[in-house]
């Protein structure tokens, strides 16, 4: 998305670059040709409108057709823009304090599993670093899906981390015996995951509830496939609303998704995209 972007932007500015003055008339074909990129990168449309407006007013607020650089104004503005919605200049300091629990939402085969052995290996890399080994537990509350809970063991033991299966077959109760297990035994980080679907449900979203009023988790993550385009802003704003969560990991970024939720995410929903993977 935005290497198409990119191209997009580079390609409107090179029409405008070398210009004496701008117009109105050339900012507001500049502009329309901004809202058709980021509508090709599958922007949600309000988003687009609202981002396209605020350029308008800034851009007539400081009299850029006045200044003696109308072209680098007026660009300069957009790249500020741009900043902030997605999320402004801050950096992320990516820590989770400890102890912690992480409990891990999403659909199913939004990448929840293959995340949880991420940020472990990521944990024990940074920590690593430090010269200090983390003791990461992780375990799975997903009876839904087929060989889920296999999965999982099998990815903990290529990052090196411990696995933990319940023998409670109810979600709720297994979660409360998981960190239980997690308490007792002095980890310093619960990664759980849990059941997804196919589409937001009732069911879903109830248990996704239960299971965080019991366990009390210190960390909510949100697993969003970006191949959905516009549907995964959708679903988080389900989520928000219904169980709520801190923040999001977008994942199948390297595919030929134009990933335009990740432009209008922390507009929408003033939420930090910890990573992308």
């Amino acid at each position: 998305m935005f290497n198409l972007l990119s191209e997009k932007f580079s390609s409107i500015f090179s029409k405008l670059t070398g210009k004496a003055c701008l117009t109105a008339e050339n900012i507001k074909d500049a502009l329309d040709n901004v809202k058709q990129a980021l509508i090709q990168a599958d922007v949600p449309y309000d988003v687009v409108q609202k981002f396209v407006d605020e350029i308008q007013q800034e851009a007539i607020g400081k009299d850029v057709l006045k200044s003696l650089k109308p072209t680098e104004q007026f660009i300069k503005i957009v790249h500020e823009r741009l900043l902030s919605f997605l999320g402004g200049k801050k950096e992320l300091d990516f820590s989770f304090k400890i102890p912690s629990i992480i409990l891990i939402m999403g659909l199913q085969g939004s990448g929840k599993t293959t995340s949880i052995a991420k940020l472990a290996e990521y944990i024990n890399k940074q920590a690593k670093k430090k010269g200090k080994k983390r003791r990461i537990l992780c375990a799975s509350v997903d009876y839904q899906r087929p060989a889920a809970l296999e999965q999982l063991k099998i990815l903990a033991e290529k990052v090196n981390i411990d696995y933990f299966e319940s023998q409670q077959k109810d979600e709720i109760k297994a979660a409360q015996d998981i960190v239980n297990f997690y308490k007792t035994n002095s980890y310093e980080y619960l990664f759980l995951d849990t059941a997804g679907r196919l589409h937001v449900d009732d069911q879903l979203l109830g248990q996704l509830k239960e299971i965080e009023q019991k366990i009390k988790p210190q960390y909510r993550l949100l697993v969003l496939d970006s191949m959905t385009g516009q549907e995964s802003l959708s679903v988080a704003k389900v989520f928000n609303e219904t169980v709520g969560f801190d923040q999001v990991i977008l994942t199948k970024m390297d595919s030929d998704t134009r990933g335009g939720a990740a432009f209008a995410f922390a507009y929408s929903l003033q939420k930090t995209i910890t990573f992308i993977a």
